[in-house]
């Protein structure tokens, strides 16, 4: 499912974050559940 995540990531040209959620373990399935504030502990928003 990462494959799917990072196709996803790469389509919002946001593919710069695919690691960063790989090593949060953030699929598909669990990304409806993230929130701002994770996105930010992640480093993804600032």
């Amino acid at each position: 499912m990462a494959r799917d995540i990072n196709e996803w990531l790469e389509g919002l040209e946001l593919g710069r974050y695919a690691e960063a959620f790989a090593e949060n373990e953030i699929d598909l399935r669990t990304l409806p559940h993230i929130t701002e504030n994770d996105l930010r502990e992640i480093g993804v928003l600032r």
